[in-house]
């Protein structure tokens, strides 16, 4: 695997190329990196314009919240992921404009395969039939020739690698 810092300043510059040329995202979900997953906390800063939400897990569901300071209000969460503080009110699903997937691996074609637990498949099953754009965000060297993909595993419309 490369140099995941580097890797990751690489993935957050496509992204933001991304961004720019979709004005119209303006409320854009975002996660907190776990080990092996490119880190995404430079984007904000990028856009101070638009509004930016991480994931929180309370049982097996998932919601999102908008976070302003990640050093304030991030708390620990489940499985040692950092999560928005119990403070910070949750965004109804419909309003976000885009959200960035993170997944244990990806295929080109955009079939995820996440950690196990489903909390993304189920949270994008709950905006059908018009979810917004989904975007696998990976490094190059999780990007496979071809994963496990299920009838509920929700595609992503697009992968941004380093």
């Amino acid at each position: 695997m490369p140099d995941p810092i580097a890797a990751s300043r690489r993935i957050v510059g496509n992204l933001a190329d991304l961004l720019r040329a979709h004005p119209e995202w303006q409320h854009i979900a975002l996660f907190a990196a776990l080990p092996r997953e490119p880190d995404l906390g430079a984007l904000p800063a990028l856009f101070p314009e638009r509004l930016f939400f991480y994931p929180r897990v309370t049982g097996r569901e998932m919601t999102f919240h908008r976070v302003t300071d990640v050093t304030t209000e991030m708390i620990p969460g489940a499985w040692g992921l950092r999560e928005p503080s119990l403070s910070l009110p949750e965004i109804p699903p419909q309003m976000l404009d885009v959200i960035l997937c993170p997944g244990t691996a990806f295929t080109r074609e955009g079939n995820r395969l996440g950690k196990g637990g489903g909390y993304y498949d189920r949270f994008l099953a709950q905006l059908h039939p018009t979810p917004p754009p989904c975007i696998g965000v990976t490094f190059s060297a999780f990007l496979l020739d071809d994963i496990p993909f299920e009838p509920h595993d929700v595609r992503m419309n697009l992968v941004v690698s380093d």
